[in-house]
């Protein structure tokens, strides 16, 4: 299977390394192919910016020295069985959805953090590094961030052996707009430490929930009331609705078709609450038994709770709807 490598421009900008630009939206199709040595298929993907729930996380950029891209770039050790080539190219990049056939033909599981695109920088400088971190930083911070400009610069001058540094932090400072100074911290080559300040400015887009139809107020919130959009960063507020609801929503107020939906339009509560009283349902064949049971814990549409029975027997139950559970 063949996976299409999109050569990814970039600008140096200052002419000494003292400044970076990097146009992830300046791309053009390159003559060759990122190969996959892949052999399995195992899933399509589905779309969603925090998908799933492992450890390691795929994030915007990586710096490789040399051509080859293994699943140890990515931070899966003892990995370094070779699943992509940059064929001479200086950086690349890849769509996360070509990217995660590769990973689950691999049988690898991952948290997404790239906002839909996974770029690949060969024989990075220092400022790469900078950057590269800059990306890991506020994907981290923001889920589902797409960041498609960005420019870094030093605050100051360089020191002359700027190149000779080694990175060992970033500190972002609580910042949260598209402009602004973070900190980075050096090992010095007499392995002192050094800090330098650095001043940013991107261009992104951030995902939120718009509201397909108006809801009333003590509306549950359903699948088939919103849809998942995309607006500028500048204007994303971080009270948006961020992932897929995990418990019941219900409004507090009116909301418009339209209107992006925020934490704070909500009351999050339980279908079942700990010291309800609640009817079981225990499926025997064609028979269907109901008893009725205490609930012990909190629960929420399909989740496993535990109950008593009227004889204090403890049982594990499936969240089935309000006040009802299924016998396990």
């Amino acid at each position: 299977m063949k996976y299409n490598l999109i050569k990814c421009q970039l600008l140096f900008g200052c002419g000494n390394s003292s400044g970076v630009e990097h146009n992830l939206a300046k791309v053009g199709v390159a003559s060759s192919n990122l190969v996959s040595r892949s052999i399995f298929f195992i899933s399509l993907f589905l779309f969603s910016f925090e998908v799933f729930a492992a450890e390691i996380g795929i994030y915007p950029m990586y710096c490789i020295n040399g051509d080859k891209i293994s699943l140890h770039t990515f931070g899966f050790d003892g990995e370094n069985n070779e699943i992509l080539n940059l064929n001479g190219q200086k950086a690349a990049k890849i769509e996360t959805k070509k990217l995660h056939e590769i990973l689950t033909s691999n049988f690898k599981t991952y948290k997404d953090k790239s906002g839909g695109n996974v770029v690949f920088v060969n024989g990075c400088s220092l400022m790469d590094i900078v950057q590269m971190e800059f990306l890991k930083s506020i994907s981290d911070e923001y889920a589902g961030i797409s960041v498609n400009r960005i420019v870094i610069e030093p605050q100051t001058k360089l020191p002359e052996n700027f190149n000779e540094l080694k990175f060992q932090n970033i500190f972002l400072s609580g910042q949260d707009g598209s402009k602004g100074v973070f900190r980075v911290s050096f090992e010095e080559p007499d392995l002192t430490s050094k800090s330098l300040f650095f001043k940013y400015s991107f261009k992104a887009t951030m995902p939120v929930f718009i509201a397909i139809n108006k809801m009333d107020h003590n509306h549950i919130l359903s699948l088939t009331d919103y849809q998942l959009g995309h607006m500028e960063f500048e204007k994303y507020q971080k009270d948006s609705l961020a992932g897929f609801p995990s418990s019941t929503l219900v409004t507090k107020a009116r909301i418009k078709a339209g209107e992006v939906l925020m934490n704070r339009h909500f009351i999050a509560v339980s279908l079942v609450k700990k010291g309800d009283i609640l009817n079981a349902v225990l499926n025997d064949g064609g028979l269907s038994l109901i008893i009725e049971v205490k609930a012990l814990e909190d629960g929420n549409l399909g989740d496993i709770i535990k109950i008593r029975t009227k004889d204090n027997k403890i049982l594990s139950a499936s969240v089935s709807g309000k006040n009802q559970v299924t016998l396990r």
